[in-house]
């Protein structure tokens, strides 16, 4: 099947994908072996205004001592979009869902499946449920999933996705318990007259609660959404491993 840098001729990427290809590249040689003084500047080179292919980026690769199978690898993963950020699902401001989608240019074999699956599995602390129909997999606990979708290019997609479930609760509490307190306390200002005797405490801890519902959700949410947002980061990276890992060993049996 051919890879999806080259199904629509060959994928050119830009300055700032060379800059991160060469660097990752550099690291996955370092990785690899022992490190060696590396120059990632290049050459110098107009065409690069109009950005470069991978064979390319190879060919500069290798004049700074970097391997051609690093520089794929690192090349691949800015196609998968690796490193993009997660989507971020929002609700009044605050981070309530996260997901990051990887795709692959083949369909992922039963054993990288099961891989992927100890993978899940070891990072969230759970076992989990496994779901199936055709070429569409599932891995999920809760609301927690990994599902395995098959792509219009004939390959498949890894999609993990969460929610916070008790988020919206704490909003509704938040939002019912401060508008009740703040009406009942200029119920009792407009009765008493800003009586500073006036029984002022219930409305006001009213509110106070709600505003507390508020406030647990703006330290919470952020935290859980870092958490599993570089969770999921790093699934996406091991999960593209184990994809790239079996296609080179294809391909050297070969």
């Amino acid at each position: 099947m051919p890879s999806s840098m080259e199904s629509n001729g060959p994928r050119r990427f830009d300055e700032q994908e060379i800059s991160k290809i060469l660097e990752h590249a550099s690291q996955l040689d370092a990785d690899d072996g022992p490190a060696e003084p590396k120059s990632l500047s290049g050459p110098s080179n107009p065409g690069t205004a109009h950005g470069m292919t991978l064979a390319e980026l190879q060919s500069i690769g290798e004049e700074a001592g970097i391997s051609k199978a690093a520089v794929a690898r690192a090349a691949g993963a800015i196609v998968r979009g690796d490193h993009l950020p997660p989507e971020r699902q929002s609700l009044m401001g605050l981070p309530v869902g996260v997901a990051r989608t990887v795709v692959f240019d083949r369909q992922v074999t039963d054993v990288e499946w099961e891989r992927m699956v100890v993978l899940f599995r070891r990072t969230f602390g759970t076992s989990g449920v496994l779901r199936g129909a055709g070429s569409l997999r599932e891995w999920g606990n809760g609301r927690l999933r990994a599902s395995l979708e098959p792509t219009a290019q004939g390959g498949h997609q890894l999609r993990l996705s969460t929610t916070k479930s008790d988020a919206g609760m704490f909003n509704l509490l938040g939002t019912v318990f401060s508008v009740l307190g703040l009406s009942l306390t200029g119920l009792v200002a407009v009765k008493t007259g800003f009586d500073p005797s006036a029984a002022w405490f219930g409305p006001m801890a009213i509110a106070a609660g709600g505003l507390m519902a508020f406030a647990r959700n703006a330290i919470v949410l952020p935290r859980w959404f870092t958490q599993r947002a570089t969770q999921m980061a790093s699934i996406s990276a091991a999960a593209s491993e184990i994809v790239s890992e079996s296609t080179t060993m294809v391909e050297r049996e070969t």
